[in-house]
């Protein structure tokens, strides 16, 4: 479970009667890797009179900010490694999953988490929303190393990016992560 700690400062300037307020909040969360700490710090400065309804607004925003972001910082995904073991489609099994597998990564930067994935030819990167059990990347945001691949790496990094480009559901199970989307599953272990 995280921890979340707020922080509220305010400075009154009697010079311009203005109030400057500013809400740090925390979040600490316990990762296989270790403990992690985010902090989130929001200032601004009104006249003193509007600095009741401004305090209020600015702890609303502040948390509406952050709730996009928080969930991400606080999926036990973030910081992990996972390399696939197996794997199908509609077509079947999908046995070079295990031969030549996907290596998946999961990062965060300035509150953004980011999905890696190493495939059997180039390596992709993008976005990604992380909720309970949905992962939403930005498959417009996806970029790509640029090595020439013969078949059938090629392929498999064709169809690697076209399962990224659906919602997938995923479940962590101790160290094992499966995606999938309605036609497509990949199994993983953490490293």
């Amino acid at each position: 479970m995280p921890s979340i700690t707020n922080r509220i400062d305010a400075r009154l300037r009697e010079k311009d009667q203005t109030i400057t307020i500013t809400i740090t909040i925390t979040i600490t969360t316990l990762s296989r890797s270790g403990s992690r700490r985010n902090s989130v710090r929001r200032t601004r400065s009104m006249p003193l009179a509007a600095s009741a309804l401004a305090t209020a607004a600015l702890a609303a925003v502040t948390a509406f900010t952050l709730s996009g972001c928080s969930a991400a910082n606080q999926s036990p995904l973030i910081g992990a490694t996972f390399t696939s073991i197996s794997g199908h489609d509609d077509t079947g099994d999908l046995a070079w999953l295990g031969t030549e597998p996907l290596y998946v990564s999961f990062t965060t930067t300035n509150n953004q988490a980011t999905i890696g994935v190493k495939t059997p030819c180039n390596s992709l990167s993008a976005p990604v929303r992380i909720s309970q059990t949905l992962l939403t990347i930005d498959a417009r945001q996806m970029t790509a190393t640029l090595m020439g691949c013969s078949s059938p790496e090629s392929e498999y990094e064709a169809w690697t990016t076209t399962f990224l480009e659906t919602p997938l559901t995923y479940k962590l199970d101790g160290a094992q992560l499966t995606l999938s989307n309605p036609t497509d599953e990949v199994i993983l272990r953490e490293n």
